[in-house]
């Protein structure tokens, strides 16, 4: 709930505000002429001159932007954005896909084809209740 830009809190205090300045019974005098201002400037052709600028105002760059032609444009930059983002994503999933065609033959052997093989050598030492014991 958001009224002429004060939430319930800001209400709730200047209600309380109004209450210790003015008391109770003037406090409802002035709600009734505070009702009665609202309701004629509400009314008021001003009034309604008033918000149909503001409407006119708000959908102003969407009315421009048809006129010009500039929904095409905005459309095809959207569709421009998402191939070079599939592009540079493509790029991060294999970053090195391009040197892979610069390698000689025979690393590229040895990089494609994994090897069956243990080559990481045993430990020398074990640990054995807290202890460096030789295996």
């Amino acid at each position: 709930m958001d009224f002429l830009g004060v939430g319930p809190m800001e209400l709730f205090f200047v209600i309380i505000l109004a209450l210790i300045i003015l008391g109770p019974k003037d406090m409802q005098k002035a709600g009734r002429t505070m009702g009665r201002w609202m309701n004629n400037l509400v009314k008021s052709d001003t009034w309604k001159l008033v918000r149909q600028a503001s409407n006119k105002i708000k959908y102003l760059p969407n009315e421009l932007m048809r006129e010009a032609g500039l929904d095409e444009i905005k459309k095809t930059s959207q569709a421009i954005d998402k191939e070079v983002g599939k592009e540079i994503s493509q790029e991060f999933e294999d970053p090195f896909r391009g040197w892979r065609g610069q390698l000689p033959s025979s690393i590229k052997e040895k990089v494609n084809s994994p090897s069956s093989e243990n080559k990481i050598d045993q430990p020398h030492t074990r640990y054995v209740d807290g202890e460096v014991k030789d295996a």
